[in-house]
């Protein structure tokens, strides 16, 4: 058997169907993808755009009900502006009450009575320096109302006829209201009288639709007063500038912006009233989340991916359902070659079909045949002789390990050596029981492989017997390091080139002789064992002869077959860049090294590496 080799562990190529589905799933993912990512990028900014004119719209629509809502109350206070008679009564001068009395109710409270009939309308004042005037809706115009910020902004501006004012809470009704004033100086245009109209703020909230009320409306006054803000109801006093994004909504005029205040973010979006000069300059604005904006776009993201998650796990079944038929004949095909690999010549069944597959098919069915054949016609004989030799060899070592039974032996040298010991022949028990040692050595181990510490047990013990042999004139070292000790070696090796080195260096010298075993790392990750001695040394003919036959197919001869099999061994079992390395010279002795791989032996103690 070979020696068992450490191989690494190969990596198992990819099926052409595996490979054909693979390829198609990626180029399906990739469209699909891309695909996917283009519709939800261009929805998402087509739908933007679209919420983006809806809330332009929304916010058009709250700044034209504004304006209609405050032109409403507007044209009230026209009404009582261009109404010459109720001036003319207003500014006339009467010698007693009673006559003031008798016009304020045939003149003066119809009117009143027709405007106060407007739920919305909490208060109307009349404001007149006429002293006779103490009825219910007129106010004298006094050094109290002269200081009020109306009056004075009248008083400041002559041109302008009317004013609205920031709300403000009205302490008897306990609500908020909001002011519009206008001069009466129709006839006169130094005419001390004055009208003053309170609306319910609360008119403005019924002017945002049901399904807008989620989104923050402002709605705030040239002054930048706010008059309504939705997320802050009941807030009087507040100005634009309250908010950071104020001062921007105040400098223009209409646009867009975003706003964010922490982790949130909003768009803004604002007009400006430009109608009237009552209003001119009035900014109505609305703050939309973005996470609301894009809810839409969102959701149709979420069912893009859906639909391509849907599109990818049928395309993949699709892909798998057509790989699988379109590659289940090579499938095929290729089974049937590893099956030849494994030696198994077994040709194809059922070959259909007129394509290239099938051409190919029938052409593997036909080089099985051939091969076949020629494997019957021309090998078998070879075959069966080698077989009938192998097991003749067979029988040969199994008769030889029959008769050399080691327990026989080991029980037989055990009691020499101790009759030996019995006659006081200690020098001679010593020999007999290196010898039994030697043999339990060399028979008591199975396999090709050993490691290289139970080698080296066995040529110490060998060379120990050798020394009761020679005597003095054998010394010899052994110096292997703890570390290179675990290694493989290959049965016997190092035993029969210290054999060698005894034979033909010893023996032939009648001179002391030193043998040394030593090992050591060399290049490429390899491990030098060497068996060097001091002897004759080799010719440089004989030395030539000898490394020329140990790459020899076939012995030539009976001369160095220990070490070509080494040397054959060697190579056999590790490859083409390890084996034996001679070096000699006549009067330099001999050098013969092992070239092993640096692997350590990694099986339990006591163990081999068998092939």
């Amino acid at each position: 058997m070979e020696p068992l080799r450490l191989r690494p562990r190969e990596r198992v190529p990819l099926s052409i169907r595996t490979k054909w589905f693979i390829a198609n799933a990626v180029v399906v993912l990739l469209l699909l993808g891309a695909l996917t990512y283009a519709m939800t990028y261009y929805s998402r900014g087509f739908i933007e755009q679209k919420i983006r004119e809806n809330a332009r719209y929304s916010v058009s629509q709250l700044a034209l009900n504004v304006d209609h809502l405050m032109q409403s109350y507007e044209q009230i206070m026209d009404y009582l502006y261009t109404n010459n008679n109720l001036q003319e009564r207003l500014l006339a001068s009467y010698g007693s009450f009673p006559e003031a009395e008798q016009m304020y109710f045939e003149t003066v409270d119809p009117v009143l009575q027709s405007v106060r009939g407007m739920s919305q309308i909490s208060r109307l004042v009349f404001y007149t320096e006429n002293p006779l005037f103490e009825f219910a809706g007129f106010v004298r115009i006094d050094e109290e109302v002269r200081r009020s910020e109306w009056y004075r902004a009248f008083r400041a501006q002559p041109e302008r006829v009317k004013i609205w004012w920031p709300p403000q809470e009205d302490a008897f009704r306990r609500q908020g209201v909001i002011r519009l004033t206008q001069r009466l100086n129709n006839l006169s245009e130094s005419a001390e009288l004055y009208v003053t109209m309170d609306l319910d703020v609360r008119l403005f909230d019924t002017l945002i639709a049901e399904e807008n009320k989620r989104h923050r409306f402002i709605v705030a006054l040239p002054d930048g007063s706010v008059v309504l803000d939705s997320r802050r109801p009941g807030v009087y006093g507040a100005k634009l500038t309250d908010d950071a994004f104020g001062g921007r909504l105040q400098a223009g005029d209409a646009g867009s912006f975003r706003v964010r205040e922490g982790d949130d973010s909003e768009l803004l979006l604002y007009e400006t009233l430009g109608g009237r000069n009552s209003v001119r300059g009035m900014k109505v604005a609305v703050l939309i989340p973005e996470d609301e904006l894009m809810a839409h776009a969102n959701e149709i993201r979420r069912i893009a991916v859906l639909l391509c998650c849907g599109a990818v796990a049928l395309s993949i079944l699709l892909i798998y359902a057509l790989s699988l038929g379109l590659t289940k004949r090579l499938t095929r095909l290729a089974g049937a070659m590893r099956r030849v690999n494994s030696e198994q010549l077994q040709p194809m069944t059922d070959v259909k079909g007129n394509d290239e597959i099938s051409a190919l098919g029938r052409i593997f069915n036909g080089l099985i045949e051939r091969i076949d054949r020629l494997i019957k016609d021309v090998y078998q004989s070879e075959i069966n002789r080698r077989e009938l030799e192998l097991r003749t060899k067979e029988s040969e070592l199994y008769a030889l390990q029959t008769q050399i039974n080691p327990h026989y032996l080991f029980n037989t040298l055990t009691a020499i050596r101790g009759n030996l010991l019995e006659k006081g022949d200690r020098e001679n028990a010593e020999t007999i029981q290196l010898l039994a040692r030697s043999f339990r050595q060399v028979l008591g181990k199975h396999g090709q492989m050993i490691r290289l510490r139970e080698e080296l047990e066995t040529v110490d013990t060998y060379l120990r017997i050798q020394r009761f042999r020679f005597g003095e004139r054998l010394t010899y070292e052994i110096d292997v390091p703890e570390a290179c000790r675990d290694y493989a070696v290959p049965r016997l090796a190092l035993q029969t080139l210290v054999e060698n080195a005894v034979v033909h260096a010893l023996e032939r010298c009648e001179g002391p002789t030193a043998i040394a075993v030593r090992a050591e790392a060399a290049a490429r990750g390899t491990i030098c064992v060497t068996v060097a001695d001091d002897g004759p040394g080799i010719p440089e003919a004989a030395l030539a002869d000898i490394r020329g036959g140990l790459d020899e197919a076939a012995p030539t001869g009976e001369r160095h077959i220990g070490l070509r099999n080494i040397h054959q061994r060697l190579r056999h079992t590790f490859g083409s860049g390890f084996g034996l390395v001679l070096d000699s010279a006549p009067g330099a002795g001999t050098r013969v090294s092992l070239l092993l791989p640096g692997e350590r032996d990694d099986e339990d103690e006591g163990g081999t590496r068998d092939g």
